[in-house]
């Protein structure tokens, strides 16, 4: 099952897969994003915005109610779906006499209101209904795909008589401002669309006894538009998402995530897996790419593409591919990763991790005071993180010479263990330029010695140790951050890495 987290500030929020999905928040724009309906898919999904516990009842009688739709009520909803039926809640006090209802579906104005119409079913009979405080669930099939911030309402039609039934409202969920009501000329209000809490008796209004069911369209993964080659490390399945929200965004690099590849290669395209849980506005990012510091992490910064729209960002739990051009040619141990620029606001996305994969090499950048070490560090460092095996982050491109095997590099090099984090063995790899005798050895964050893997002459050019997690007596050693260190003629060398349990 995939589920979310946010991290904002020290507290940590995870979303688990919700039964009634929440709100999307896609924006239309010109993208990279591939939306595919495929045709019908069953119904599964249900966008709900109250907290199925209903406090009130709302209806406007005969003076407010006009055609086409003055006297509706109407909830919002947002992000790529397709409707399929919509559930309303209703019950009456005794003057239901054979009024029908229309039911609508609009997209939003743009000023955050009911305006153009996708779809109308008018003079639908709801049938016989319970009487306040019972409630009756009214199912209603419509078909419509929608995109963007839209809304469905339902409109009584009672011109002239008594109010049939009412819809129901929550009046003690999560504030919101996703509903709305159409007033009528002369009623003491405001007419047009306005919140039901600007009148007096539905002041506590939260959202209405609307909901939807449909699914959400398929994600189609875009092709490569260059290159011959994918540098991957997740196993395709994404598990869970993960983003920094308010303080824990600060550029130029805080709040951001990087997966580390090795080897020379010309870089064209980079692909960012991302998802949302409906916080998506207009948010941007930044792009980087770094070379290795020689710890491990990313160091020096050798391009950087600033303030990016992504385009719109799939609902959770489906999963959209970013496909960002750069051109650039990189070798020895590099870094790509990105910042979402949302500094102080809601986390307008979360970036896609493999949680079951072989694992990659994978790091965040934490900022201050979010209650865990500062800087680079694996997101597996954050409890709800802790099975991180590697991020959405994929490279495109042409493979470089590499390195042979057989040929003499030109400089001794310590490459970062794969995978990273590991459990229960790991693959370390070195580069000798001068031939000599070689010692390498695991130490722990105190200093102490835990195991020598290499303690021999070894010839020049590439050569590959497997560590199991043991030490020099054979037993089993516990989680935690090791350093590996390398000993060689005229070049020495140390980098971190993460074994988990």
């Amino acid at each position: 099952m995939r589920r979310l987290s946010i991290l904002a500030v020290i507290v940590l929020l995870t979303l688990p897969l919700p039964a009634a999905a929440s709100e999307a928040a896609i924006t239309a724009s010109e993208s990279p994003v591939h939306l595919d309906t495929r045709g019908d898919r069953d119904c599964d999904v249900l966008l709900a915005n109250h907290d199925d516990g209903f406090e009130n009842i709302y209806a406007w009688t005969y003076t407010a109610v006009n055609s086409p739709d003055q006297g509706a009520f109407a909830e919002r909803f947002t992000g790529p779906f397709q409707v399929c039926e919509i559930k309303l809640y209703l019950t009456q006090t005794g003057n239901q006499a054979g009024q029908t209802l229309d039911v609508f579906i609009w997209q939003d104005d743009a000023t955050g209101n009911p305006g153009e119409l996708v779809t109308q079913l008018s003079g639908v009979n709801p049938g016989y209904l319970a009487t306040w405080p019972d409630m009756s669930v009214v199912t209603i099939p419509i078909s419509a795909e929608v995109e963007g911030n839209w809304w469905v309402g339902v409109w009584g039609d009672w011109p002239g008589e008594e109010a049939g039934w009412y819809l129901l409202a929550d009046e003690n969920g999560t504030p919101g401002t996703t509903s709305r009501t159409r007033i009528a000329p002369g009623q003491g209000y405001p007419a047009g669309w306005n919140h039901p809490g600007i009148v007096g008796a539905w002041s506590n209004c939260r959202s209405l006894g609307i909901e939807v069911v449909g699914n959400y369209p398929w994600i189609e993964e875009p092709p490569p538009a260059c290159g011959n080659l994918t540098l991957v490390n997740h196993d395709g399945g994404m598990d869970n998402a993960y983003a920094w929200a308010a303080a824990g965004i600060v550029p130029p690099e805080g709040g951001a995530f990087a997966e580390g590849f090795t080897g020379d290669f010309d870089i064209c395209e980079v692909q960012l897996r991302l998802t949302q849980i409906g916080a998506q506005t207009d948010q941007t990012l930044d792009l980087f790419v770094w070379q290795d510091d020689h710890l491990g992490n990313p160091g020096v910064v050798l391009a950087q593409l600033t303030d990016i729209d992504p385009g719109p960002v799939a609902q959770w739990p489906e999963i959209s591919f970013h496909n960002i051009e750069l051109e650039l040619s990189v070798d020895g141990d590099w870094w790509v990763g990105y910042r979402g620029n949302w500094p102080g606001a809601v986390a307008g996305w979360m970036l896609a991790a493999d949680e079951d994969g072989e694992g990659g090499n994978s790091r965040t950048n934490i900022a201050p005071g979010q209650g865990y070490p500062i800087g680079w560090n694996h997101p597996g460092i954050v409890p709800a993180w802790h099975n991180c095996k590697s991020l959405g982050i994929e490279v495109i491109g042409e493979g470089g010479t590499g390195i042979d095997d057989e040929a003499t590099p030109e400089m001794s090099l310590l490459h970062q263990n794969s995978p990273n984090p590991f459990n229960p063995s790991t693959t370390i790899s070195f580069d000798l330029a001068q031939a000599g005798r070689v010692h390498l050895e695991i130490i722990d964050v105190s200093g102490r010695s835990i195991a020598t893997l290499v303690d021999e002459y070894r010839g020049t050019g590439r050569h590959e140790i497997i560590w199991r997690g043991r030490n020099n007596d054979g037993a089993e050693v516990s989680s935690g951050v090791y350093l590996y260190r390398l000993d060689a003629p005229g070049h020495a060398q140390t980098r971190k890495m993460l074994l988990l349990q």
